[in-house]
């Protein structure tokens, strides 16, 4: 036996990355070639449509928090209001000071990083596995849409996954060589990550101290300890967000199946791609069963993955809820080689082959099953803006748009939407309902477009479209909508099934009605119901057929004489035998008229069964004069890609940008 092998299986393991490859680009040459090749593909999917890939409500979010001076960006930007640290709103005071607000400025070093992160993964994963695994974890890495969305997002996403690879890559290399320069990007990356997020500071922790336990170097001790103390000035930040507890305002505590769903999240809800993952992650497990390891190199990287989801998952549970897609982001790529970390080393025309295949499939997933560039492109803001400035100066036409005063605000600078400022009215500074349908009608315009926001009340567009009846245009985008409605023509049907009510006419089973039928007061042509001296009355009750994952609308209008009493209601129940899933009222003062709308969103409920029983009924609380003219009950097609960046798009996109 040579000196040189007795001297190589005396070395501890994790001493031995890759045989001490120094190369900035490790690996045989067709590996090289492979790694260049799906680089650059990774930058085309992350780089397609800049620089005019258009902000998200997270990141305007930072932008309007960012202030003049540094000290009242952390104070007013970041101890005030966010959650995060302020590493990143502090890089974007200073990278905006430099560039500018423009979607292609913010962006750009947040896509550079997300790129910069790949090339770091690949070097961590060839070091310690081989060059064909390392081209798996690349392939996937850069064809996902969970690190292709995250990467083009100017958030602490990118720059977190950037800094923890940073980490691990520099971690490594440190552990074998210990040179300066990979304890200084050791160091950097370490601080980076703790500065842009809490839960990559969360795998940093457990990156260093995993080293502690393999050496006691004293050069990396005194990493470890000057980490610590850059860290320190963050932790009166970071006690007074704990004290906050978390996101429970709008997130919901993650359920049983959060876990399953996240995983075929990643996977792009694709199931040629679920097949290929678990194919890979097979011949990895019988790769290792076969060739157990003598490393507890994937004992490791399971410790690196999973320990951040149960953390938050606890965390979520016991305390207040905080677990998103996002925040696993961090840990994904040790969490991948826990499970394809023992995928055989092949030669170059099958390792080649197998991580073209792989991120052929997850491209095609990106594109086509998730539609990122038609989700993801199509800004909601923008969209509602541009209808204001297609309409600027239109007397007739009158835009109304529900979203943050602060991102209206954002884009009021923008030139671009200049017109727009004069030209939209802000629902959110309408005192309600009936204020902005006195608006729409004082106004004398013939047509209403409505830019709706995820939080809109769902009754609103119903509420319009009494008044306005013919839906000309309709645009589902994510988190929001956009319609308009005329006073006249020929509309658009966006309901899978409507049934009305008329005291003249002969009702179905559906509809019970004891109240009397009188003629009109106010047009002796027509009859209505009587209300006088009654609680309640019509009432509308049947089991119906629900689709869940629709993000339907059920919708209740009720149409009642002049000058109804303020407190007359219609009321929408949806019951699962005894239990109530649902219920909305809406009253004639809330609504500003004769013309009462109430809405159940079915994307904000728990469907327990997909044959609920709904009731819709009359409701006049004070007993007063007032009369029903008419009663209908629908089905309103929801908004398929509403929450299709972290959710399945399962229903068909029939109100896509750009269709008639």
């Amino acid at each position: 036996m040579s000196s040189a092998t007795s001297t190589a299986r005396a070395e501890p393991w994790w001493q031995r990355p890759a045989l001490h490859d120094r190369a900035w680009l490790p690996g045989p040459r067709w590996a090289r070639t492979a790694f260049g090749i799906l680089f650059l593909w990774a930058a085309i999917l992350r780089f397609w449509g800049w620089p005019h890939i258009p902000f998200t409500h997270d990141e305007i979010s930072a932008l309007v928090r960012i202030h003049t001076g540094l000290w009242d960006t952390i104070q007013k930007g970041v101890i005030e209001l966010d959650t995060h640290p302020p590493g990143v709103q502090v890089f974007e005071w200073a990278w905006t000071k430099l560039f500018g607000f423009s979607e292609g400025a913010v962006k750009l070093p947040f896509l550079l990083m997300s790129l910069g992160a790949l090339l770091l993964l690949y070097r961590f994963a060839f070091a310690w596995t081989n060059a064909t695994v390392a081209l798996l974890l690349t392939a996937l890495y850069a064809t996902l849409q969970y690190t292709v969305m995250y990467g083009q997002i100017a958030r602490p996403y990118a720059f977190g996954a950037f800094t923890i690879a940073l980490l691990a890559d520099q971690w490594t290399r440190q552990l074998v060589h210990g040179t300066r320069a990979t304890w200084w990007g050791m160091v950097i990356g370490a601080v980076g990550s703790a500065y842009a997020h809490h839960f990559a500071l969360m795998v940093a922790a457990l990156v260093l101290g995993s080293g502690l336990l393999l050496t006691r170097r004293r050069s990396y001790l005194i990493a470890c300890a000057t980490v610590i103390v850059l860290y320190l000035p963050n932790v009166p930040i970071v006690l007074r967000q704990l004290g906050i507890g978390g996101l429970q305002e709008w997130l919901q505590p993650p359920g049983p199946r959060w876990v399953p769903d996240h995983l075929y999240w990643v996977a792009e809800y694709c199931p040629l791609l679920v097949a290929a993952l678990v194919a890979v992650v097979a011949v990895s497990l019988w790769n290792g069963l076969k060739h157990p390891a003598r490393d507890p190199f994937i004992p490791l990287m399971l410790i690196w993955g999973l320990v951040p989801l149960a953390m938050g998952l606890l965390y979520s549970v016991l305390r207040a809820p905080v677990l998103q897609h996002s925040m696993l982001l961090f840990s994904f790529p040790f969490l991948l080689l826990a499970f394809i970390g023992r995928f055989p080393r092949l030669n170059a025309l099958p390792s080649v082959g197998i991580a073209c295949a792989l991120a052929g499939i997850a491209t095609v997933g990106l594109v086509f099953r998730r539609q990122h560039y038609r989700t993801f492109y199509h800004a909601k803001y923008e969209a509602f803006l541009q209808a204001a400035v297609d309409h600027a100066g239109d007397r007739h036409t009158q835009v109304w748009l529900d979203a943050p005063e602060e991102v209206l605000d954002f884009y009021a600078n923008e030139p671009r939407y200049y017109p727009a400022t004069a030209n939209a009215h802000r629902v959110r500074r309408a005192a309600g309902p009936a204020a902005v349908i006195h608006d729409m009608l004082r106004s004398g315009a013939d047509t209403i477009v409505l830019g709706l926001f995820v939080s809109t009340p769902p009754a609103l567009p119903g509420l319009v479209q009494a008044y306005f009846p013919a839906l000309v245009q309709r645009t589902d985008l994510v988190e929001g909508q956009r319609c308009t409605f005329t006073r006249h023509g020929q509309g658009i049907n966006d309901k899978r099934w409507e049934v009305t009510f008329l005291p003249d006419a002969a009702a179905d089973g559906h509809w019970h009605n004891d109240l009397p039928v009188i003629v009109d007061p106010t047009d002796s042509t027509r009859h209505v119901l009587d209300m006088r001296d009654r609680d309640f009355g019509l009432l509308f009750d049947e089991r119906i057929q629900l689709a869940r994952g629709t993000n339907d609308r059920i919708e209740a209008q009720l149409t009642c004489g002049e000058g109804p009493p303020a407190e007359l209601r219609v009321v929408l129940e949806l019951h699962d035998g005894d239990s109530l899933l649902a219920y909305a009222n809406a009253s004639a003062q809330q609504c500003g008229g004769p013309r009462i709308v109430a809405a159940i969103k079915l994307a904000d409920i728990d469907l327990t069964t997909d044959h609920p029983a709904l009731r819709a009924y009359v409701w006049n609380p004070g007993r007063s004069v007032a009369t029903v003219r008419s009663m209908s009950v629908s089905l309103r097609i929801g908004d398929p890609v509403l929450y299709g960046l972290v959710e399945p798009i399962r229903d068909a996109w029939r109100f896509a940008p750009g269709s008639k």
